[in-house]
């Protein structure tokens, strides 16, 4: 887990491939999503909240070939049978 990343650190904003997971800080759910979108690669992102209106909501402002609510990934792999594949650069 990395804490404390910025868009100027390359954690923060390229892919990373293992059990690594990037946490950004935020001030509001705009910029958090300004956040998810502000690198060339979008694979996947994961949303997390009790209210899954809301949670759907901004996943769809994701830009990323699949997006979770309330999982990580477990979801998306196990609909590997299903077309799939990431935006820009993924």
């Amino acid at each position: 887990v990395l804490r404390g990343t910025t868009t100027e650190m390359k954690h923060g904003v390229e892919e990373t491939f293992g059990p690594v997971t990037t946490i950004h800080t935020y001030g509001d759910l705009d910029e958090a999503v300004a956040l998810a979108n502000d690198t060339d690669y979008g694979l996947n992102a994961s949303v997390w909240g009790t209210d899954l209106a809301a949670a759907e909501a901004l996943g769809r402002r994701i830009e990323a070939g699949s997006i979770n609510i309330n999982d990580a990934l477990a979801v998306s792999f196990a609909s590997k049978a299903t077309p799939s594949g990431g935006r820009k650069q993924s």
